[in-house]
């Protein structure tokens, strides 16, 4: 089953409205979904590589990895194991949506404008890693599955396109 992510509009959030929580979620939601599929593709093609000798897929696979172990990074901290390790690695996008959603939940009244400009602030951002990781796929995932297709090897899946 295909799994398609999108980013609705930013206008549609900020109207007369006071923010809530949920209001926050939906377009701010899909760094879970990213953080889902980011290890699934990495974890396959780490799979497909370990299964070939085929230099050519390894040279176009090592990249790749690295490459979305980066966009992962950007979205959520990866480093964390114990309790201590958000003091030694930096808070990452998740984070900040999800503080910018308890400072909404905690008040009553109409958010201020600093928290609007949060919003509008880490929506851009959203969007422009979701371009990145929508890139970062398409350019790289047929050229690696016609590799592994050739090599006699099953292709990585991705879940469906990012959108």
């Amino acid at each position: 089953m295909a799994t398609r992510v999108s980013v609705p509009l930013v206008a549609a959030v900020l109207t007369f409205c006071a923010f809530s929580p949920s209001a926050i979620a939906q377009p701010l939601g899909y760094p879970t979904v990213h953080v889902r599929i980011i290890p699934v593709v990495k974890d396959q093609v780490s799979g497909r590589m370990n299964k070939t000798n085929d230099a050519g897929i390894k040279a176009a696979g090592e990249p790749f990895v690295a490459k979305l172990t980066a966009v992962e990074g950007e979205i959520y901290q990866y480093r964390n194991r114990s309790n201590q390790d958000p003091l030694n690695y930096p808070i990452r996008l998740n984070n900040r949506i999800g503080a910018l959603m308890g400072v909404v939940a905690s008040s009553d009244g109409k958010p201020t404008q600093q928290t609007y400009d949060v919003y509008k602030v880490v929506q851009s951002e959203l969007v422009k890693n979701q371009a990145n990781l929508r890139k970062l796929l398409n350019d790289n995932l047929p050229k690696i599955n016609a590799m592994l297709r050739a090599a006699g090897l099953k292709p990585i899946d991705s879940g469906g396109p990012i959108s």
